[in-house]
């Protein structure tokens, strides 16, 4: 027994460690001197939830979390009740938090909320586009070919944000790109969640293809109606491959 004790203490302690030099990373690469420390804990536990470095129902103690940020209770838990408000966490009174499942009914409000906005902001970026935005959109469309041909799955995510990224930043609303800002955050999670059990999205190509003609054409109804399909369809093949991952575990 006291074998095994110390074999789990070892793995914990070996789990730490890794987190805490992902913190430390991510401390250094954001710009983080002038912003207060709880919005430094918060953009750091975000993205190590966003990019699976903590895992969906992965439980930290709240000790751990001060320890590896350096930082007091206050700014943690700060950050921690402003994560759990958009739906990262859940929070475990003096004991720490669980990282957020992933469930179908989730999955349905967040396609639901992303595309509603995609399909307002393809409809303004059709109105506003510029030769230099449609150059833009073809060299990300050209990289998705090459992250295809590759068997690239994550670059070709890292690709498909920034291409509905840019159509967002084409639509000219701050307000509409501030509204999406955390639900693409939870669909980002959510596509690097479910990739390895997914076919490279050689449909999802062709479809990007399509509306970006579509906006050339300057026609923007055609152009929601494309993307609409598009996020439709990328929903039912997400829904199974996760129904498939949840029915072998």
């Amino acid at each position: 027994m006291g074998n095994q004790a110390d074999v789990n203490k070892e793995k914990i302690s070996d789990e730490m460690l890794a987190l805490s030099e992902k913190i430390s990373r991510l401390m250094t690469s954001f710009e983080m001197e002038d912003l207060p420390l709880s919005q430094r804990a918060y953009l750091v536990i975000k993205d190590l939830i966003r990019t699976l470095k903590l895992m969906p129902g992965q439980m930290i103690l709240e000790r751990e979390v001060v320890s590896l940020f350096n930082m007091s209770r206050t700014p943690v838990r700060e950050a921690l009740v402003r994560l759990e408000m958009e739906g990262w966490v859940n929070i475990i009174p003096r004991r720490g938090f669980i990282v957020v499942d992933i469930k179908p009914d989730d999955i349905q409000q967040i396609f639901e909320v992303v595309e509603s906005l995609d399909e307002l902001a393809v409809s303004l970026a059709t109105q506003h586009a510029t030769d230099e935005d449609f150059e833009r959109l073809d060299q990300i469309l050209n990289a998705q070919e090459r992250a295809l041909d590759e068997g690239n799955s994550l670059a070709w995510i890292n690709l498909d944000m920034l291409f509905h990224e840019k159509i967002m930043d084409m639509s000219r609303n701050p307000r509409l790109k501030r509204l999406r800002e955390i639900e693409y955050d939870h669909l980002y999670r959510l596509s690097l969640y479910t990739i390895k059990d997914r076919s490279l999205p050689r449909s999802s190509a062709v479809e990007h293809h399509a509306i970006v003609a579509s906006m050339r054409a300057r026609e923007s109804e055609a152009a929601r109606i494309l993307l609409r399909s598009h996020r439709m369809r990328t929903l039912g093949e997400i829904k199974q491959v996760l129904h498939h991952l949840k029915t072998k575990g």
